[in-house]
């Protein structure tokens, strides 16, 4: 496994744990205001948490050098 993986999988392990701590009554919170997504509108805790996963879904193959081309942009 080279550094990056490594890096990787526990930054993913640390994110589960973070989010595993999140109250059930807290996932539809909106953020602050000053919180800046991918848009310019509010989003709640969920939203953000999605955002995230989405976004991590593609590391393992970014790490194996894929692009996102190759493994479909819609994935």
């Amino acid at each position: 496994m080279t550094i990056e993986q490594e890096i990787a999988v526990k930054a993913a392990r640390r994110f589960a744990h973070v989010v595993g701590q999140i109250d059930d009554s807290k996932w539809d919170t909106t953020m602050p205001a000053d919180f800046k997504t991918r848009s310019n509108e509010p989003t709640t805790l969920r939203e953000t948490i999605n955002y995230h996963a989405y976004d991590d879904a593609w590391v393992p193959d970014m790490l194996a050098g894929r692009t996102m081309q190759e493994v479909g942009e819609d994935r």
